[in-house]
């Protein structure tokens, strides 16, 4: 038996709904160890809680013409862009990415490092043909210590 609840009861709800959303993208990488940082990150510190995720191995490389899922990722870029018109894509990479490990497992960590940084700027490129010509690009790479996970951003 199917229970229906009570559109009006909120002892359920999580969060209040809002028809109004931060007109952000943020393409970043799944990793479990830097999701939540991440998403702490835009909410609390660039003070965006309604951004729209989008979270796939490898983050913002996953739209780049070297990717082997850029064909299914940019038009899920273009469809979000369609329905929210952002005015702003946050990319961000994170060190010790396993999608760069595995895609590039010849590289030492310096190469990928620039690898990293090289992809974000090819990321911004091709960002701006997907989504509204005014919207802003703001990358950053996150990086860690023993304990905590920051975030630098990139010029």
């Amino acid at each position: 038996m199917i229970e229906h609840m009570n559109p009006t009861a909120d002892k359920n709800a999580a969060m209040a709904w809002s028809k109004e959303t931060d007109r952000t993208l943020v393409v970043a990488c799944s990793d479990p160890r830097f999701r939540k940082a991440t998403e702490w990150f835009v909410e609390n510190e660039l003070g965006l809680p309604r951004f729209t995720p989008l979270f796939l191995p490898g983050g913002p490389a996953t739209i780049l013409l070297s990717s082997s899922i850029f064909f299914a990722v940019r038009p899920l870029v273009e469809l979000l862009n369609g329905k929210f018109h952002f005015l702003r894509v946050i990319g961000v990479n994170h060190e010790d990415c396993a999608y760069y490990h595995h895609k590039y497992s010849k590289m030492h960590e310096d190469e990928l490092h620039k690898k990293q940084l090289a992809d974000l700027a090819e990321f911004k490129t091709e960002v701006h043909r997907l989504v509204d010509k005014e919207a802003s690009i703001e990358l950053y790479i996150a990086k860690h210590n023993e304990q905590h996970i920051y975030f630098e951003p990139i010029a």
